[in-house]
């Protein structure tokens, strides 16, 4: 049994490893989205780049080419 014991403390170092790893590449994206924000607000505002509006999320619709045709 001990061989399953290892492949378990195995498992649990490496899953703790991969939890640290994630923290840290949270906190890079975070703070690149804020350099990109401030960066990309600056240009907005001296009108070197267009305002673009927010794309906005789709939440499970399907497209209306897959949506059965229920008129006839």
């Amino acid at each position: 049994m001990s061989e399953g014991t290892s492949l378990t403390q195995s498992a649990q170092s490496r899953y703790r490893e991969l939890c640290d790893m994630l923290d840290q590449k949270r906190g890079e994206i975070e703070s690149l989205q804020k350099e990109f924000e401030a960066i990309s607000g600056y240009l907005i505002t001296m009108g070197v780049i267009p305002k673009e509006e927010p794309v906005k999320k789709r939440r499970g619709r399907r497209p209306k080419s897959a949506v059965a045709d229920t008129s006839g």
